[in-house]
């Protein structure tokens, strides 16, 4: 307790400081925290010591980006849709956001058929392997000085012309043309093969960017006026997730902040109470990702939403700190009596509850899923930063406040509700239902499974045409 103690009187006698350095503390976190950058890919969620992703790692910086953007031209004149994106191919030719692109199949033709014995059946691949034995057993026999050849053995065993003259009728079907068909066949694909990654945020914008000032100057409605140009690909998919999560989180925020200012206003009866629970949050907050940024640099699918969840985790503390110094204030006590109270029974309860939370989120980062690490990691450092920020800094705005006169919490008499001992309603039936509903969830644990498959934590994204077919 005297430490508790020694905390408020520090704080009484130096809120101005504490507050000040606060903010500044928020705003050099808050630059940092506003760096972090959202990287959508699933495959970050796992170790990078794994092997398939240390290979797949090393195949993005030898080749760049693994995944095509594909650029779908249809419109009602197929020849023009051809035309125009032989034109638009020509011009991003030589571009060094793109190390390759693919207008049409000649290039798979070639290689098919110049490896079509690659793909031969079985019986004859065992045939050609027992030619080659053959071949061997006959050579290594002619070494043999005592080897007498007949004429009839004469006959080179590795002849394979029989078996070339059959794949050689094989035709190559789908290949009538040398370009992609969309689905319905009204438009064209021109695949193209970026160098960067993408999760790289910014170089798929100035990818996208370069491709919208391509099409504009080519003016697709020259060729055609029915012509249209779309994207399509794991490249255009992770810029359309990125800005549906970056709106996904700007909403929730505000909905968090709004209803949390709604109900605390509505509780306490004060339109500035909000103000000392709420800003002190705020600053937890922006600690807390700043941090996140030298530590881990980036947010995740998961972590992506702790704003919300710490913001409703971290308001608990600063709630039962202000309802405890307001109650202590109508009981007839001084600031600092009431702030001695407050820190010192409700704060030391609060320590020991976020220390513990805190331990239990902490234990996560021995996961190797960075989902489960990071979540952990971040939601244990924001519950202490919480813990601190109501500790100190609430009790530091709840002075300056008093001092100003801009809230008057002591009344003259004690009010008569927190004199009188009240008496629970209905324990017996309040028992029942929390044993009923413990059975039932105990009962459906076992039904919980884990979801496998990430791509069900994108955002959906609605298409339409011929985006939607491919």
């Amino acid at each position: 307790m005297r430490s508790y103690e020694r905390i408020v009187h520090y704080v009484f006698h130096h809120h101005v400081s504490i507050i000040l350095v606060s903010l500044v503390l928020s705003i050099v976190a808050g630059s940092f925290a506003a760096q972090l950058k959202i990287k959508a890919d699933s495959a970050n969620l796992l170790p990078d010591d794994y092997v398939s992703v240390s290979e797949l790692n090393r195949i993005k910086e030898r080749v760049g980006g693994i995944g095509p953007l594909m650029v779908i031209v249809s419109g009602d004149d197929l020849a023009a849709c051809v035309d125009f994106m032989h034109a638009l191919a020509d011009s991003l030719d030589g571009s060094p956001l793109i190390s390759s692109v693919i207008r049409g199949r000649t290039a798979e033709m070639e290689f098919l058929s110049k490896n079509r014995l690659l793909y031969m059946d079985l019986e004859d691949l065992q045939e050609l392997h027992q030619r080659v034995a053959d071949k061997i057993e006959l050579e290594t026999l002619k070494k043999n000085p005592f080897y007498m050849g007949f004429e009839e053995e004469e006959e080179d065993p590795l002849d394979v012309s029989d078996i070339e003259a059959k794949y050689e009728h094989y035709e190559l079907s789908g290949y009538e043309r040398d370009y992609y068909l969309t689905e319905e066949g009204t438009g064209v694909i021109l695949r193209l093969y970026p160098t960067g990654v993408i999760t790289d945020v910014k170089f798929t914008k100035k990818l996208l960017a370069q491709l919208d000032r391509t099409i504009e100057a080519l003016d697709a409605k020259r060729y055609h006026p029915s012509l249209e140009v779309i994207y399509k690909g794991s490249f255009k998919n992770a810029s359309t997730q990125y800005t549906v999560v970056l709106q996904d989180l700007k909403s929730t925020a505000l909905y968090a902040l709004f209803g949390v200012i709604v109900l605390i206003s509505l509780y306490f009866r004060r339109l500035l109470s909000p103000l000392f629970i709420v800003f002190p949050l705020l600053m937890s907050l922006s600690w807390t990702f700043g941090v996140t940024f030298f530590v881990i640099g980036n947010l995740n699918q998961i972590t992506v939403c702790l704003f919300a969840i710490l913001f409703g985790l971290g308001i608990d503390f600063g709630i039962h700190i202000f309802a405890r110094y307001r109650e202590a204030r109508r009981r007839g006590m001084d600031i600092e009596q009431a702030l001695v109270e407050t820190v010192c029974h409700t704060g030391s309860a609060l320590t020991t509850t976020a220390l513990t939370t805190a331990v239990a989120f902490f234990s996560l980062l021995f996961s190797d899923f960075k989902g489960f690490s990071e979540f952990g990691f971040i939601v244990g450092t924001g519950i202490l930063f919480s813990l601190v920020a109501m500790v100190v800094v609430c009790p530091a705005f709840i002075v300056l406040a008093e001092r100003l006169t801009l809230i008057r919490l002591q009344q003259a008499s004690v009010p008569e509700h927190l004199i009188r001992r009240g008496r629970y309603p209905v324990p017996h039936l309040t028992l029942l239902l929390g044993v009923l509903a413990t059975a039932y969830s105990l009962y459906h644990i076992s039904d919980l499974r884990f979801e496998w498959d990430f791509r069900k934590l994108k955002p959906e994204v609605e298409t339409t045409g011929p985006e939607a077919s491919l």
